[in-house]
């Protein structure tokens, strides 16, 4: 979605989101689990993979 909360979290298409706040995710379970643990404002950590390269996001949710 463009407006979708992925993309305000700075992710694109193709992305490969490895982990969050030092927590590696596997499965969508791990997607859900940290999706349902977020807090308005909480600073995050994502740690994905672009275009075969490491890199990290840092964002705050809303």
């Amino acid at each position: 979605k463009p407006d979708g909360i992925f993309k305000k979290m700075g992710l694109v298409e193709g992305d490969v989101l490895q982990g969050v706040n030092g927590r590696q995710i596997k499965t969508a379970d791990d997607v859900v689990e940290f999706y349902n643990s977020l807090k308005s404002g909480s600073p995050l950590s994502l740690k994905i993979k672009r275009q075969g390269r490491q890199e990290e996001l840092r964002v705050s949710f809303r």
